[in-house]
């Protein structure tokens, strides 16, 4: 049964991640990748990462979405357009993500997945407290520096969003 909704979230995953760049409405991109967001979260649910698939929703599905949608509607999207675009730069485009694409088949033909299951075994996570506690243990011993700069950085960003909407309100 699992097998069946790994394929069915996986095949909703790999639609909705098409939707997002082949569309040429900016809110129906936008859609598209809140759908890419719950079945991200249903396959992190499925490998048994609670947590995680919450924090996917939301602040993904939930808090980005909502960024995203808040430059959509700060922009005139009728200024630019792809026809805009050369031909040089859509071959160039096109030759970036053919290249990436052969370089992720290059790395998963090498990955070695020997060792995988022994890290994410069950007994090993509740010896440790479950996922969330393995995740704080984590977080907050070994990348305690890097979570402090993030959180600082967040904080920068959001005071720096208040300022460029004060100065949009007086316009």
């Amino acid at each position: 049964m699992k097998q069946v909704v790994f394929f069915i979230l996986s095949i909703i995953s790999i639609f909705s991640a098409l939707m997002v760049i082949s569309r040429k409405n900016v809110v129906h991109s936008a859609l598209s990748l809140v759908l890419l967001f719950f079945s991200t979260s249903g396959l992190f649910v499925l490998i048994g990462a609670e947590l995680v698939a919450a924090l996917q929703i939301f602040l993904y599905a939930g808090a980005i979405i909502v960024i995203y949608l808040f430059v959509i509607m700060m922009i005139d999207l009728r200024k630019g357009t792809t026809d805009d675009i050369g031909t040089m730069p859509k071959m160039f485009i096109v030759g970036a993500g053919v290249l990436f694409f052969a370089e992720i088949i290059y790395l998963l033909s090498k990955a070695n997945y020997s060792g995988i299951k022994d890290i994410y075994s069950g007994e090993k996570i509740k010896e440790l407290g479950g996922m969330t506690g393995v995740l704080a243990k984590i977080m907050y011993t070994k990348y305690l520096y890097p979570f402090e700069i993030v959180s600082l950085i967040l904080l920068i960003a959001m005071i720096g969003a208040i300022v460029l909407a004060k100065r949009a309100d007086k316009k």
